[in-house]
């Protein structure tokens, strides 16, 4: 905005008064005022910039009642659509073809771009504006323009679901079915056979939406299913039986679901339902992290016997990646859930977290499975 313009600052209480004042609905707005007499010449200006782009007839003034003549319909179906851009249905043929009103009309609503006539269908910039207003609305848009990349980028970023009425060639271009699956993984489905199996594309779509796994052909991958249940625990139910049966995978799967436990586990092998660490009680007290999660890393530098308080013990001592050593002293019987605990209560600030990474001094990463194996066996 040029430096010379006045502004009232965002939270000004004069911002509610000028809107009262001017019976503002809606955003953007456009009032003209006469600077000389304050009085107003225009109070809803925006559709007339729209319609008279090189400012012919600035200042915009209304014309009187008995001058407006065919313009009079026009006017009508403009203020119309700026309020419900589907009272674009109930224009006339010829004001459903006027480029000024449709846009409006789209700008509202997307979707009114099915009351367009065809050759609007057809204009790329009316298309652009309706896409970027509802993605969904490029199944009104002419053929040729659902095969343009830049109106269906822009349909699949809005709702990624719009992917279906991309073109065929489009639904296998990658870069495309990316954009659509980050907004809804379910788009997934719309994609070509290739892209529904192509790891990057499916670990996008899961980690929007888990239940995308059932339109992948990666549901064997143990990295796509575990970005899966961790986002939507029921996913379990689309993973092979393999994986079913991972005892790392449905724990991450009722951890996502906690309230659901019963219906997880009825997707998940029979043997899985008695293990001690898929109970309750231990997967909500569960603090380590699983493969792939985000979680702050510690390596275990050293495990060592000792004596606390007259009686057994183990000593623990962790390194952080940043080089911070902590010690801790648990009783003979802990485990490496524990110990997983102990370090999660010490974060706090921008360092807390519920979930670590462990790693043990081989190198090995220790899975959230292994929650309840003594520290002891691994001295």
């Amino acid at each position: 905005m040029p430096a010379d313009w006045y502004a009232v600052p965002p939270g000004d209480k004069r911002k509610e008064q000028l809107s009262t004042l001017f019976e503002v609905q809606g955003i953007p707005s456009l009032v003209i005022l006469d600077a000389a007499t304050g009085e107003t010449i225009n109070a809803n200006a925006r559709g007339m910039v729209g319609s008279d782009p090189e400012g012919a007839k600035y200042p915009w003034k209304p014309p009187p009642v008995s001058d407006l003549g065919d313009e009079a319909p026009r006017a009508a179906a403009l203020e119309a659509v700026r309020r419900d851009g589907h009272a674009l249905f109930c224009s006339a043929a010829e004001l459903r073809g006027d480029r000024a009103v449709v846009l409006e009309a789209v700008r509202q609503d997307g979707f009114a771009l099915n009351h367009a006539s065809r050759e609007l269908k057809g204009d790329r910039t009316v298309v652009l504006e309706a896409v970027r207003q509802k993605g969904l609305a490029l199944q009104f848009a002419a053929a040729e323009l659902r095969g343009d990349r830049t109106v269906v980028l822009a349909a699949v970023r809005q709702e990624g679901c719009a992917l279906q009425d991309a073109s065929a060639e489009l639904r296998k271009d990658r870069e495309v079915v990316i954009e659509a699956v980050r907004q809804n993984g379910c788009a997934l489905r719309r994609a070509s056979e290739d892209l529904r199996e192509d790891f990057e594309v499916v670990l996008e779509a899961v980690r929007q939406n888990g239940l995308a796994l059932f339109d992948a052909r990666r549901r064997g991958d143990r990295a796509v299913v575990l970005e899966a249940v961790r986002q939507n625990g029921l996913s379990l139910k689309f993973a092979t039986d393999r994986l079913r049966g991972d005892l790392d995978v449905v724990l991450e799967a009722l951890r996502q679901c906690p309230e659901e436990t019963d219906r997880v586990l009825q997707f998940a092998a029979k043997e899985m339902r008695n293990e001690p660490v898929l109970q309750p009680r231990n997967v909500v007290n569960n603090c380590l992290a699983g493969s792939g999660a985000r979680a702050p890393v510690f390596c275990i530098s050293s495990l060592a016997r000792t004596r606390d308080e007259g009686k057994d013990a183990i000593k623990a001592v962790t390194r952080s990646v940043n080089g911070v050593e902590e010690s801790f002293v648990f009783g003979e019987k802990a485990t490496l859930g524990d110990l997983a605990a102990a370090l999660v209560a010490r974060m706090h600030g921008e360092e807390a977290s519920t979930l670590v990474c462990l790693q043990l001094s081989q190198g090995s990463m220790v899975q959230p499975s292994q929650m309840l194996a003594p520290l002891k066996d691994f001295f």
